[in-house]
């Protein structure tokens, strides 16, 4: 029984400065399971942005005037990478054969006749007049395609907006899905 009470006075006198150092010794490891948890929340947070901007959604700035007056030079737009049905009037990314990124519109889709009237510059897909309300410019054609153009399964017909400035399938012919980055989902106008 004697052994059992000095024990405890041995702990009592001990117990503050041991009390202390325990306290500082929990402290430390507090501080350095905060430090791993700050790591492992920059670490997943990186790895979330890297899989929305690279994976799942881009981002573009729209170059030149062919998208007037839908897009102006310098907007910023977000682009959906996961998109695979594309609809005539989906805007959407297109890298050309020559490796450029350009923003254009849908006009025509996989099997799908597509036509140009001189006369009028009016389209006509399937026989029906598109009626464009997104457009600037006549819409002329260009001899580089063949009118009236039959689309492939895997082909779409893409136009600038703005008709008269327009890089588009006009001159290059349909592009394929596997040509289209993604449908432009978002836009940041620029500041004038």
């Amino acid at each position: 029984m004697e052994q059992k009470n000095e024990r405890a006075q041995e702990a009592a006198v001990q117990g503050p400065v041991q009390q202390a150092i325990r306290n500082r010794l929990e402290e430390g490891r507090a501080s350095s399971k905060g430090w791993k948890r700050s790591v492992l929340i920059i670490i997943a947070a990186v790895v979330v942005v890297f899989l929305l901007v690279y994976v799942f959604f881009g981002i573009a700035v729209v170059a030149g005037d062919s998208m007037q007056p839908t897009y102006a030079e310098g907007d910023f737009v977000i682009f959906s990478r996961t998109a695979d049905e594309f609809e005539c009037g989906d805007v959407v990314l297109v890298r050309t054969e020559d490796g450029q990124e350009v923003i254009k519109r849908i006009i025509a889709v996989p099997e799908e006749t597509l036509y140009i009237d001189t006369r009028t510059g009016s389209v006509f897909v399937n026989g029906k007049e598109l009626q464009e309300n997104y457009t600037q410019g006549r819409t002329d054609r260009e001899d580089s395609v063949d009118y009236p153009v039959r689309l492939q399964e895997n082909e779409y017909f893409v136009l600038g907006d703005n008709r008269d400035h327009s890089l588009d399938s006009r001159e290059y012919g349909p592009v394929t899905s596997e040509q289209i980055m993604g449908k432009v989902l978002i836009t940041f106008r620029r500041n004038n």
